[in-house]
């Protein structure tokens, strides 16, 4: 029996709306598909909703951060942590904000799809006009 280990991963910087979404879709994927675990950044925004929603189900959450500058490449840095969040998981939900300034969620889910591993992406909407 293999271990299902789900990695939610997305952007920071969410508005009201976008956490509201974010936190449905969350919730419904851990109630559809109960992983054994979860792993996550330790980033605010979609990591830390995931790390609380999947603590709240019972669900055990591994929750890597980057050991060393927190900067994108270098030892102990963003993408290295990016790459053992893609390492830990068996598949991936990529939750992301169109306004988003960055593009290291964007780049796991790449990362985790080069891997054969099944990837989802969701864009949440923005607030209306």
């Amino acid at each position: 029996m293999s271990i299902d280990v789900l990695a939610i991963v997305g952007s920071r910087d969410l508005t009201e709306a976008q956490r509201w979404q974010a936190v449905s879709i969350i919730e419904a994927v851990l109630q559809r598909s109960t992983p054994d675990a979860v792993v996550t950044g330790d980033a605010s925004g979609i990591d830390e909703l995931a790390a609380m929603l999947a603590e709240r189900a019972g669900i055990t959450v591994d929750a890597k951060e980057p050991r060393g500058e927190r900067r994108w490449a270098g030892p102990g840095g963003f993408q290295e942590r990016n790459l053992e969040i893609v390492a830990a998981c068996t598949r991936l939900i990529c939750l992301r904000s169109p306004q988003s300034r960055t593009y290291g969620s964007g780049w796991t889910a790449d990362e985790a799809e080069r891997q054969g591993k099944p990837v989802r992406r969701i864009t949440l909407v923005p607030d209306a006009a």
